[in-house]
């Protein structure tokens, strides 16, 4: 199993806090350009790998397509920042639609994190990302 360790710190533009007793009550949920990016200032999660390619959900926000087909929404590392076409990770290169992603994370209930699945649309779970790096 790989891990990753990213640096993560940049102020976002909408803050959207979720429920007490949620994963991360500090979610941020930005939408410039048209598309949305969901991150969290939680630095700590699971180490499981999870890789595929980045691509819109239905609701336009930032998700990834595995290996299955399935579009995963994510929560993103604290920071990023979502761009027209793709997303801006703190210690990555630009991410462009398409671009091979692994994030080190774990897999979160989506009704953990309320704005999220108002916004994004998630149902079932999300994955929640602390490092992402292109492949």
């Amino acid at each position: 199993m790989k891990s990753l360790a990213l640096p993560a710190c940049v102020t976002l533009t909408l803050v959207l806090t979720s429920c007490a007793g949620s994963a991360d009550g500090a979610v941020v949920v930005e939408s410039p350009n048209g598309t949305v990016a969901a991150s969290s200032s939680d630095a700590e999660g699971g180490d499981a790998l999870f890789t595929g390619a980045l691509t819109l959900n239905r609701a336009g926000c930032w998700a990834i397509r595995d290996e299955s087909d399935d579009v995963v929404t994510v929560i993103w590392p604290a920071g990023t920042v979502a761009t027209a076409d793709g997303l801006q990770v703190p210690g990555v290169k630009a991410l462009k639609e398409g671009a091979e992603v692994a994030g080190s994370g774990g897999e979160v209930a989506a009704d953990e994190f309320p704005n999220v699945t108002d916004a994004c649309g998630a149902a079932g779970h999300v994955l929640q990302f602390w490092a992402v790096r292109e492949e």
